[in-house]
């Protein structure tokens, strides 16, 4: 299979993949899109099940790029070379890479978790903006958390914004979109304490063991964590703020906390 060249930005082809920017459409066929350098060789490494290629003369011109599109071609991913003005339909930034990729989506269920012992799970409560999951992704691949597990309300993992903010984390880390009900009995069939954050009288992350099975869930940028979550869950936690800010941002409460359990679970002592 060789490579097709594209060159106008109304091509059907072109039209209809730029349709998967929209959440709707993402939904409807179950592809997305990868977009830049640094996400698509993540997802190739990741052997993500991509199905197409689009990408600039220019790109294809640059150092490493024909080794992939060896790689590609040899898999059987169909590639396109198309113009600028092609790749500008494709993309929702200012300054584009030269390159997208299409991808089926994929969606995990707690069966396809492997959970160490303890397992650290970290969840998304009604998390809405893009950045703020993506980096919550990104927090959640560096402590190895177990996996990442979106309750009802969450933005679309697979929203452009959410996958670069992720900085290809959503290709290392299992992604679970659960009801809270099939959550919570999951985490106790599993004996996983569940802990909300954010609360104003909850316990101090460096008072107490977070060296157990555990769930920290996080909750909605102005809202917090759900009332539900909030009276169900087995613990509270809170980070001290010694200063005179109200609040943290749910992406650097959520690293606060989860490197804390981080450090606390390298430095436990060995259980029999």
């Amino acid at each position: 299979m060789g490579l097709t060249r594209i060159d106008s930005a109304k091509n059907p082809r072109i039209v209809a993949t730029a349709k998967l920017l929209d959440r709707r459409a993402r939904a409807k066929t179950g592809l997305f899109l990868i977009e830049g350098w640094r996400l698509v060789k993540t997802a190739l490494m990741a052997d993500a099940p991509m199905e197409e290629i689009y990408a600039t003369e220019a790109f294809l011109n640059r150092e490493g790029a024909g080794m992939m599109t060896a790689s590609l071609l040899a898999a059987g991913t169909r590639l396109y070379e198309v113009s600028e003005d092609a790749m500008k339909r494709l993309t929702d930034t200012v300054a584009s890479q030269g390159v997208v990729a299409v991808c089926q989506r994929w969606d995990r269920a707690p069966g396809d978790v492997t959970l160490q012992r303890p397992p650290l799970l970290v969840v998304a409560d009604a998390v809405t903006d893009p950045g703020n999951l993506g980096a919550l992704i990104r927090v959640s691949d560096a402590v190895g958390a177990d996996a990442l597990i979106q309750l009802p309300g969450c933005c679309d993992w697979t929203n452009p914004k959410v996958l670069r903010a992720s900085m290809g984390s959503v290709f290392h880390l299992p992604v679970l979109g659960l009801t809270t009900e099939a959550f919570f009995d999951w985490a106790t069939h599993q004996l996983i304490q569940i802990a909300a954050t954010g609360g104003r009288f909850g316990q101090s992350i460096y008072d107490i063991d977070l060296t157990n099975g555990l769930a920290v869930v996080f909750g909605n940028e102005a809202a917090g964590v759900s009332e539900t979550v909030e009276e169900r869950a087995d613990l509270s936690l809170s980070i001290p703020m010694p200063g005179q800010a109200e609040s943290l941002n749910v992406t650097t409460a959520a690293a606060v906390v989860l490197f804390e359990a981080a450090r606390q679970r390298a430095n436990r002592p060995l259980r029999p």
